[in-house]
């Protein structure tokens, strides 16, 4: 309810009165029955409702004819033996396309196309191509690079370091001069 000068019902409560008085609580609809401006707003909504319906009927077709669908006719045999063996027969059509293509896929060429001295040959490349793969796992450099590389065993301690960097007397870096 709004709080002014009177308190009246809002107006999305008085559209919940139209679709369902048992949504309102029971203040709500002794204030319904008691205040007119509400009484008025209600019946002036519930008449445009009202109008919009008679409108929205009018341009309904009229349903003067009776919807009556056909009744299920039993099949006959006959018709149940040429289903059934139609789909027999799409059945086996698909295994045999799935199968044909199933064997037809490893083998492009057919059976006859495969030489015993062309696997040897693969087989020899593939011996290489794996001892090759080896010698890079063992040592992934060229050997060219391999040279500039320090050797894993050498360490590299405080000497080496103060080498690389000279100390000043006071323990940081000597001025480069």
């Amino acid at each position: 309810m709004n709080r002014g000068n009177e308190a009246h019902l809002d107006p999305g409560r008085i559209i919940a009165s139209i679709v369902d008085d048992r949504e309102l609580s029971t203040g709500e609809r002794e204030h319904l029955s008691t205040c007119p401006a509400c009484v008025q707003a209600r019946a002036s909504l519930a008449s445009r409702l009202a109008v919009l319906s008679e409108r929205a009927e009018r341009h309904i077709p009229s349903s003067r004819q009776r919807v009556v669908l056909p009744a299920e006719q039993p099949a006959s045999a006959m018709g149940r033996l040429v289903r059934w063996s139609l789909g027999g027969a799409v059945a086996i059509a698909t295994v045999v396309i799935v199968v044909v293509f199933l064997l037809g896929r490893p083998f492009p060429g057919g059976l006859q196309g495969v030489d015993g001295s062309n696997l040897a040959h693969e087989t020899a490349q593939d011996e290489v191509l794996l001892a090759e793969v080896r010698a890079l796992e063992n040592d992934p450099l060229p050997a060219a690079y391999s040279e500039i590389i320090p050797d894993p065993d050498v360490s590299l301690d405080e000497d080496f370091f103060e080498f690389l960097i000279p100390l000043g007397s006071n323990g940081d870096e000597a001025l480069k001069t």
